[in-house]
């Protein structure tokens, strides 16, 4: 009994593990194409809040109701919506702005929008 009980826990440890192996290679890949934005200095003393949370990694903040690091790496339209929203380029007035292409800037694009481009 107490060898199946030792095997399921191990089983479990190697699970989680494996689980924080696979979150951290995300949380990396998504901190690479963030810091690959050219309006992003992931090395300044004040780099924007997505930085500090994909280098802690936590599940808690990765997990939104979608994955963060899987959405920013599958985002298209990433860089352009968080460089042109930084900068206040009216790119982003021809950007569609949904979870699919701008990730956790959804809002920001929308706002930006709102608030710079001309309405149709």
């Amino acid at each position: 009994m107490h060898r199946i009980s030792l095997s399921l826990a191990l089983v479990g440890a190697t699970g989680c593990f494996i689980q924080d192996a696979q979150d951290r290679a995300e949380c990396d890949r998504a901190l690479a194409i963030v810091c690959g934005c050219g309006s992003v200095d992931c090395n300044a003393a004040s780099p924007p809040p997505i930085v500090a949370t994909l280098r802690r990694c936590d599940p808690d903040e990765i997990y939104r109701g979608y994955a963060i690091t899987v959405c920013i790496a599958d985002a298209p339209n990433y860089c352009a919506i968080l460089d042109g929203v930084s900068r206040g380029d009216q790119a982003v007035c021809g950007q569609t702005c949904t979870l699919e292409t701008s990730c956790d800037l959804e809002q920001a694009c929308h706002d930006f929008q709102y608030a710079s481009c001309d309405a149709p």
